[in-house]
């Protein structure tokens, strides 16, 4: 839905608030998620 717009753009998300956890790379439970967007 943010990419369809074109006032955010999309920067990534996370597992558990840990910008070290990418969504990509976890291999267990997601838990906590943050997603990061900007205003362009």
């Amino acid at each position: 839905m943010v990419d369809a717009m074109d006032e955010f753009e999309f920067m990534g998300w996370w597992n558990d608030w840990d910008l070290g956890q990418p969504l990509s790379q976890v291999t267990g439970e997601i838990s906590r998620p943050i997603v990061l967007i900007r205003s362009v």
